[in-house]
């Protein structure tokens, strides 16, 4: 499948709901590519391109998956191809590191809607604030525990490889007394997806100073 092929099948706000990011009615959304209070990045169906007013942050929809994830034109290419499909079209390419490639696929699906979900979670927003968290980053999301029942009640941070790939998580639980159900690895706050691997893409030493 050719470039023109990958953008005739794939419209910006497919890419966007994949994400879990929905427009306004003015087709505007609060730009993911820098600390944006209020919605300063424009989105055009019609040209299926993307401006951001902003920061400047400007492309069609396959820059924007590269500018979301932080990976390489190549990368956005094969997970264009992802999206349209359902499958990577060259799993060893999308995924180089030789794991299977579904759990770094499942990873990300999981991931895309903790993201979606802090949006929507109060106690989350608040948790997040009281530690100066900027939760319209990219790389933080909460789990409530609807779907996933382990690190519920946690804001969960993917851990990546050195392909920005995410292969594991950490969870920080927002509960001041409780402790979260179904954590088998980790102590007191702080929990780890059994056989963790990969680090916090997002300035891992300050991020750790500010959750602890």
């Amino acid at each position: 499948m050719e470039i023109k092929d990958i953008k005739n099948q794939l419209s910006i706000l497919k890419v966007l709901n994949h994400y879990g990011i929905q427009p306004d009615k003015n087709n505007q959304i609060k730009c993911p590519f820098h600390d944006d209070k209020t919605p300063s990045l424009r989105i055009y169906p019609e040209t299926n391109t993307y401006h951001c007013f902003g920061c400047g942050k400007t492309g069609d929809q396959i820059q924007f998956i590269q500018d979301y994830e932080k990976i390489t034109k190549h990368q956005a290419i094969l997970k264009a191809k992802f999206i349209i499909n359902g499958t990577p079209a060259n799993q060893e390419k999308y995924k180089p590191n030789n794991q299977k490639p579904m759990k770094n696929i499942e990873l990300l699906k999981m991931f895309t809607s903790f993201k979606l979900a802090i949006t929507r979670s109060p106690k989350a927003r608040e948790y997040a604030k009281k530690r100066h968290l900027n939760i319209n980053k990219p790389e933080i999301g909460y789990n409530s525990g609807t779907t996933y029942k382990k690190m519920k009640n946690c804001l969960i941070f993917p851990l990546k490889n050195k392909e920005n790939q995410i292969v594991s998580s950490y969870g920080r639980s927002i509960l001041d007394k409780q402790k979260p159900s179904g954590l088998p690895v980790g102590t007191g706050k702080h929990y780890y997806t059994t056989g963790r691997t990969g680090l916090y893409p997002e300035h891992p030493k300050e991020q750790t100073k500010t959750l602890l």
